[in-house]
């Protein structure tokens, strides 16, 4: 794309919007003024005008193509007259009811001097004072828009991130509650296990004892109920009675017996334990060791002697 193509396809939306748009506070648009613009940004001279003598909005689109190729090749032959590379121009408009101009669009010109293009092809400023202020800027220009969109690309990135590792965090923190739940849940599923464990173990103790004291009693009231012997009768009642308070005294409630008992509560409570004795011998036919009770009744009579020293 040459100089002239490329100023025509900047500056065509610009102007229609400046001739053909009818504004009631501007007015119409009245002058159109193409100047050159110096290395420190002020309007320099003149290069091209354009004077309306009618209404600009009615302009054929015939006559339209006309002025932009006017500008545009004023400005190209500007700049090649210069030599001296790129250059900046600037298009200003007037309206009837303003004395200045409210808008202006400034663009750039390569000019068509060897001196003008680098090795690579690339537009440069001319070897001068302004030229190397002119080739400064742009390059601080371009270092920065380079630079801001590098940091924009960073931040973006980390404003990623951190959303990210925003949720996972708040993920964990869900998930590790949810986890101490559950550990409390099943902590006090197992404490309510093992309550029922003991619960049930008591029970079988409980009922195995009950069944224990009440198995032994099961003969005698089978043969009451069928008015027979019909299953034989380990013992008697009475001498398990005998039996269970004989057999689980203690030497210290022995000795406190001594003090306790009188004689002859102690003769009584000795001839119950001998009859006991009497009936465990008749059941053995004089067989087998003395039994727990004989022992309890030695002890007995032992007393019942030091009573009556």
């Amino acid at each position: 794309m040459d100089a002239i193509e490329y100023v025509r396809k900047r500056i065509e939306p610009w102007l229609k919007r400046q001739l053909y748009a009818k504004n009631e506070k501007y007015g119409v648009c009245e002058k159109i003024i193409l100047r050159h613009m110096r290395v420190d940004g002020g309007a320099g001279s003149e290069v091209y005008t354009y004077l309306a003598d009618d209404d600009p909005s009615l302009m054929d689109p015939g006559a339209f193509e006309i002025l932009i190729n006017e500008i545009a090749q004023a400005s190209a032959d500007h700049a090649n007259g210069f030599a001296a590379g790129v250059q900046r121009y600037s298009l200003f408009s007037y309206f009837s009811l303003l004395q200045t101009s409210p808008s202006n669009f400034p663009f750039y010109v390569q000019g068509e001097t060897p001196e003008a293009v680098s090795a690579d092809g690339v537009p440069t400023e001319p070897a001068t004072k302004e030229g190397m202020i002119a080739m400064q800027m742009r390059h601080n220009d371009a270092i920065l828009r380079t630079s801001v969109m590098a940091m924009g690309g960073v931040v973006a990135t980390l404003q990623k991130m951190n959303s990210r590792l925003a949720d996972q965090n708040e993920h964990l923190v869900d998930d590790r509650l949810n986890n101490l739940k559950l550990v409390e849940d099943l902590m006090s599923a197992k404490h309510e296990r093992e309550l029922d464990v003991r619960k049930q173990e008591k029970q079988f103790a409980i009922t195995g004892e009950l069944l224990d004291k009440v198995k032994v009693f099961i003969p005698f009231m089978v043969n009451k109920m069928a008015g027979s012997k019909i299953m034989p009768e380990p013992t008697t009642p009475e001498s398990l009675l005998v039996r269970s308070i004989v057999e689980t005294l203690t030497p210290q409630q022995m000795e406190g017996l001594k003090h306790i008992l009188r004689p002859e509560q102690t003769i009584a409570l000795l001839e119950v334990a001998e009859a006991e004795i009497k009936r465990q011998a008749a059941e053995r036919n004089g067989q087998g060791s003395g039994t727990l009770v004989e022992e309890k009744a030695r002890q007995l009579r032992a007393l019942t002697e030091g009573k009556s020293d």
